[in-house]
């Protein structure tokens, strides 16, 4: 049995945010939100820079990492609820304090050697300029083409060594642009693939396992180097999903920081295909993103047919199918075929 597929639409909120042209719901907004509170996070002098992962699902964004303060968890909350368009934010930030350390390293001078070096070097953020490092904080200036070009740029220079702080005004498009949609494409290609793109091919491939609940894994990439956070209810779960984001192209290194919780009993009762489609019918609702998608069910695996216009809306289709109680398994067969106009048309 096959059923149209009606899936919801995404907060209208969320697409206000983009404005005229840019309110789009094909474009993808969760990755476009990641970007923005990451810079958020980096730049913020609530914060001294430290290491986090963050994740964004229908505008609710995950935080996991470790802060040196209960301040600085809760300066992280403050912060990314101020970027337009987060709509909740899951805090996961341990915090475990870090002693006092007397500053090492690099010089100033070294370190924006090394800092000129490595945007040179990359294509993207070449619009960005160091315009002064003064005892390992550093002030940046310039401007990038989207949101995810200065988020990249930003963690660049937080890695490397001797940097305590990043200052400045990098200027990016504060709306989603059109044109930005380009920096992410699933067709393969030379060259580095965006962090965007290994993203969203990552999460494909956990929400199509069998083995893995996908829509509890979060995902963040940065230069290729995948982090793995959330809950799975196994040892052999959590193998699998190191697995899946290994094979996938583009990833140099993954960090598997998921935890083990096993599954209540109660959790474990099995819902028959029939209950599992009422449950969807129930739940999707109109969106004409999903106009060429349709459904079947049988043996609790979902299987998604039809088109898409490009493969946010593919990822969307699938996450959300995967989250449907009883489903075991989401079997994915949605051709990509964009409209015309549209960026990877070809027109």
């Amino acid at each position: 049995m096959s059923s149209r597929m009606r899936l919801p639409v995404v907060c209208a909120a969320l697409l206000a945010i983009l404005g005229g042209a840019a309110a789009d719901p094909n474009l993808p907004v969760d990755w476009w939100l990641t970007s923005k509170v990451k810079s958020a996070l980096i730049l913020s002098p609530q914060l001294d820079g430290f290491d986090v992962n963050v994740d964004t699902t229908e505008g609710r964004v995950t935080l996991f990492g470790r802060v040196p303060t209960r301040q600085d968890k809760q300066a992280a909350t403050t912060v990314a609820l101020q970027v337009p368009g987060v709509r909740a934010v899951d805090n996961q930030l341990q915090v475990v304090p870090s002693p006092e350390v007397t500053r090492t390293g690099p010089s100033d001078a070294r370190i924006r050697q090394l800092l000129e070096d490595r945007y040179r070097d990359t294509p993207f953020v070449r619009g960005v300029r160091v315009a002064a490092v003064d005892d390992g904080v550093v002030r940046l200036e310039g401007t990038t083409r989207s949101a995810g070009a200065r988020a990249r740029a930003l963690a660049i220079a937080r890695t490397v060594p001797g940097v305590r702080r990043i200052t400045g005004i990098v200027d990016a498009p504060e709306h989603f642009a059109r044109d930005e949609a380009a920096l992410v494409d699933d067709t393969p290609k030379r060259g580095r693939i965006a962090d965007e793109t290994i993203t969203t091919r990552v999460k494909m491939a956990l929400y199509t396992s069998v083995h893995v609940p996908g829509t509890q894994v979060s995902v963040d990439t940065d230069d290729g180097r995948v982090t793995l956070f959330g809950k799975v209810p196994s040892e052999a779960s959590r193998d699998r999903a190191l697995q899946l984001a290994r094979q996938v192209e583009g990833v140099t290194t993954v960090r598997n920081l998921l935890q083990i919780v096993p599954v209540g009993a109660a959790q474990q009762v099995a819902e028959d295909d029939e209950r599992i489609r009422e449950e969807l019918e129930a739940n999707l609702g109109s969106d004409p993103r999903f106009d060429d998608i349709a459904f079947d069910v049988a043996d609790r695996v979902v299987r998604l047919t039809g088109t898409a216009p490009n493969p946010w809306v593919r990822l969307d289709a699938v996450r959300i199918a995967r989250g449907a109680p009883g489903v075991m398994n989401v079997v994915q067969q949605i051709e990509l075929k964009p409209e015309a106009g549209r960026p990877g048309s070809g027109s």
